[in-house]
């Protein structure tokens, strides 16, 4: 097991570590197929553009990363090389990938455009108005999100980075607005599925970084020991904390505390929520790797029969494997 003491400063400073501050300005330019309007969003490991594609005629998610391979040839292929698998993902609950490739020694990923927001600004929101998800919503959202994630691990892709920041709320009909209900077909997508591999993929320093949102890491993230798609399975429980108590189960002032608790520390109850219900909600005690769900839909199945509820359309009978 590795001291997760020596890990602190690439975590606390991992904005610093991974920003590139000679980033060209990109708008207004067209890369490859794209034409890029205006910047999204910027963040630790790169930075989202909107643009248009110029052969499908459609607006497209234009991600650069902040690396700089430069004419590595190994650095090259490997980003490449991981780009492609996350590229052949299929499934409608995961943001499609149409194309990659590097510009100016940076990588770049075009992705599929989502208008609406993140969970973690609708959660966000709701919380800060005292709110919380229906146990419908919560089944619904967590009905795409479990199907994503087991058909990613049936082609051996773990995400590394699941969290509220990493899945968008999609409407086909409607906007979703942060302050107003979830429309009836709302869906999760993941995003970002396979980034932190691809970033890592595209430097010199993959090899002992410590990969992940610390509030979301599994424990054997937090210990840098080797991952396996239950780091995926605990994240998600994290997550279905997080919609059904209003808050992560683990706050800190600091990254190696946080990441402690979530080695050591069974999650507080959340009020109002069953015990049997919370049990499936967040890690257990000390989030054993070995007494994880071995596949996504457990933790939906168990979720939909112990809570009493199911996605909403749903009505095929579960048959739950336990």
């Amino acid at each position: 097991m590795r001291n997760i003491h020596s890990f602190q400063f690439r975590l606390d400073f991992s904005d610093q570590l991974s920003y590139n501050h000679s980033m060209p300005e990109w708008i207004g330019k067209s890369i490859g197929n794209v034409r890029i309007e205006k910047l999204l969003a910027r963040g630790g490991m790169a930075e989202v553009y909107l643009g248009s594609h110029l052969n499908l005629e459609r607006p497209v998610a234009f991600k650069v990363l902040h690396s700089y391979i430069e004419e590595d040839p190994m650095l090259i292929d490997r980003f490449r090389r991981e780009a492609r698998v996350v590229a052949a993902l299929r499934h409608s609950n995961i943001v499609q990938i149409f194309d990659f490739d590097t510009t100016d020694g940076h990588p770049y990923i075009v992705m599929e455009y989502l208008r609406g927001p993140t969970l973690a600004a609708y959660l966000r929101t709701l919380h800060q108005r005292k709110k919380r998800l229906s146990s419908e919503q919560v089944a619904g959202l967590l009905k795409g999100l479990t199907d994503a994630l087991d058909y990613a691990h049936r082609q051996g892709v773990i995400h590394r980075d699941i969290k509220p920041g990493n899945i968008m709320l999609h409407s086909k009909t409607d906007e979703i607005p942060l302050d107003r209900p979830l429309p009836s077909d709302v869906e999760a997508i993941l995003t970002d599925f396979g980034l932190v591999r691809v970033v890592n993929s595209a430097t010199q320093t993959a090899s002992g970084f410590l990969s992940g949102t610390p509030a979301y890491m599994s424990p054997e993230q937090a210990r840098g020991d080797q991952i396996d798609q239950r780091t995926d399975i605990y994240s998600l429980g994290v997550v279905l904390y997080e919609m059904l108590a209003g808050r992560v189960p683990f706050e800190a002032a600091d990254t190696v505390t946080i990441l402690h608790m979530h080695i050591h520390t069974p999650p507080p109850p959340i009020p109002g929520i069953a015990a049997n219900v919370q049990a499936v909600a967040g890690p257990g005690p000390g989030g054993k790797t070995q007494d994880r769900r071995p596949t996504r839909p457990g933790l939906g199945h168990e979720f939909f029969r112990l809570g009493g509820v199911a996605p909403p359309g749903y009505h095929q009978r579960w048959a739950f494997p336990f």
